[in-house]
C-alpha cells in the first residue's frame, strides 16, 4: 500500500511540473486541439447532460467546451465540493457567470441560483485527470472526491489530458475508477 502511494506521488509530482511548465499558448492551442477531437465522440454528440469540471491552472481548458455545451443548448453540471466530506455536490448552470471561487479556489456553481442535479441525470462526465494510462486508470490529485462520485455512476466516462500526462501504467486501488475514454491533444482513444 506504501508503495503505491509512493509511486502516485511520483507520478503527481511529474504530471504537475510538466503541466506548470507549458505556456498560455500552449495549454490554448492543445485545449482546442482536445474540444475538437471531444466533438467527434459518438458518445458526447448524443449526450443530453453533460458533467464538467472547470479548469484552474493549467489543466486542460474546459471553459470554451463549457460554452460550446451551452450554446448546443445542452444541459451543463458544475460539480462543488462539499467542504464537510469528500464529495461533491452536483449543479446546472446556465452560464459561466454562475460560478463562484470556492474550495481550493476553483470556480464552482453558487448554490443559491444554480440547482442540484441527481447523478442519474448526468449522460456523460468530463473528468480531470494528472495522468491517465491506456487502461483508463485516472490518477487524480489524491483528495477522491472523483472516485466517490464515479463509483456506481452509470454515465460515460471521458479524460481531459495533454499527450505527455498518457503514461505507461498508473497505479491503482480498488476505490479508484476507470474512464472510458481519454482525450488527448495527439487524439481520442478508448481503453483497452
Amino acid at each position: 500500500m506504501k508503495r503505491i502511494y509512493q509511486l502516485k506521488s511520483a507520478i503527481r509530482s511529474e504530471m504537475k511540473a510538466q503541466r506548470d511548465a507549458l505556456a498560455d499558448a500552449d495549454v490554448r492551442d492543445m485545449s482546442a486541439a482536445i474540444l475538437k477531437s471531444l466533438q467527434t465522440l459518438p458518445e458526447f454528440i448524443a449526450a443530453r447532460t453533460i458533467h464538467s469540471y472547470v479548469s484552474w491552472k493549467n489543466e486542460v481548458d474546459t471553459k470554451p467546451l463549457i460554452e460550446l455545451l451551452l450554446r448546443q443548448q445542452k444541459q451543463v453540471v458544475v460539480p462543488r465540493v462539499v467542504t464537510d466530506s469528500v464529495r461533491l455536490s452536483h449543479h446546472f448552470i446556465k452560464s459561466q457567470s454562475d460560478l463562484r471561487p470556492g474550495a481550493f479556489g476553483i470556480l464552482e456553481p453558487d448554490p443559491g441560483i444554480c440547482p442540484r442535479a441527481e447523478t442519474s441525470q448526468i449522460d456523460l462526465v468530463v473528468v480531470p485527470a494528472l495522468a491517465v494510462d491506456f487502461g483508463g486508470h485516472r490518477l487524480g490529485y489524491g483528495g477522491g472526491y472523483y472516485d466517490s462520485f464515479l463509483s456506481g455512476l452509470n454515465a460515460t466516462k471521458v479524460a481531459l489530458v495533454y499527450q505527455f500526462q498518457i503514461v505507461d501504467e498508473v497505479p491503482t486501488q480498488k476505490e479508484d475508477q476507470r474512464v472510458e475514454f481519454i482525450v488527448s491533444d495527439k487524439g481520442l482513444y478508448q481503453r483497452s
